[in-house]
């Protein structure tokens, strides 16, 4: 039997949608939005795969137009999520982003069926999502180009806006990712659709990726799962580059949206699940 849900990750919303106040000033522009990438008969579940964007006040305005088209919502944190990016959402969160990404779980709860998924699993109508954030620990640089993890450490904080903007948290990265892998260790056995926003098979990296350390700081290593993943469909982004390909036994998809520059044209890609 064929289920589907529909897929997006990387929305970034505050570079689509101009952030102002009041609040229903920005509705139109939303509903615009949405229009703009909904696809011809949307599903009755939406998976948002990270990265909503940076102000949870509209952040919460798109969940609740999407919810006036999908039934179920689920999405996962992304590294854009724990963004603070302006001294005033410093001082909001107490300088910890773990405040604003536990914020936002809660303005979810506010919308029914809407449901931030963080090592947990949510069936609907026979078919098993299992989510969890996740987050890179460097390992493609290690295992694929022979960095140690002393000389990565050192590039990410010259390179990533992660170093930067996410606050009280990634000053301890590497347990960071430990933890959220045990979330995923959790679900991946029972979970139909895998739901996570970093990607753990680096196996369709392309081109001048496959030789810059960067690439480190877009992939975990998830091969402890491969063999797990029968029939299963793992959704992700964080690359900004849209993926659709079997590996595993498994169907990993990428449907990112990304920035202006990158996502116009881009719409919400549609996914079966055989059951």
């Amino acid at each position: 039997m064929s289920k589907g849900f529909d897929l997006i990750s990387d929305i970034h919303l505050d570079f689509w949608v101009k952030v102002e106040n009041p609040k229903h000033k920005m509705l139109p522009q939303i509903e615009d939005f949405i229009n703009s990438i909904l696809p011809d008969n949307p599903q009755n579940v939406l998976v948002i795969a990270g990265d909503l964007g940076h102000y949870n006040w509209q952040n919460q305005l798109l969940i609740k137009e999407l919810k006036q088209v999908y039934e179920h919502i689920l999405l996962v944190a992304g590294n854009h999520d724990f963004y603070l990016v302006s001294t005033n959402q410093e001082k909001q969160y107490q300088g910890k982003s773990t405040k604003r990404v536990l914020e936002m779980k809660e303005l979810c709860k506010e919308v029914m069926n809407v449901h931030y998924l963080d090592g947990n699993i949510i069936e609907i109508d026979g078919v098993k999502f299992g989510g969890v954030g996740i987050w890179y620990d460097f390992s493609y640089g290690m295992k694929e180009l022979g960095y140690t993890k002393e000389a990565l450490y050192s590039k990410w904080w010259e390179v990533m806006n992660d170093s930067r903007l996410i606050k009280g948290l990634l000053d301890k990265s590497f347990t960071f990712a430990d933890e959220e892998k045990k979330k995923l260790d959790s679900i991946v056995d029972e979970s139909d659709v895998i739901i996570t926003h970093v990607g753990g098979d680096w196996s369709r990296v392309i081109g001048n990726y496959k030789f810059d350390s960067v690439t480190s700081f877009y992939y975990f290593d998830g091969s402890n799962h491969f063999s797990k993943l029968e029939d299963k469909v793992w959704c992700f982004g964080h690359t900004h580059q849209r993926y659709d390909y079997d590996a595993y036994g498994c169907r990993f998809v990428n449907a990112s949206l990304g920035y202006p520059s990158e996502g116009k044209g881009r719409k919400i890609v549609q996914i079966e699940v055989i059951k």
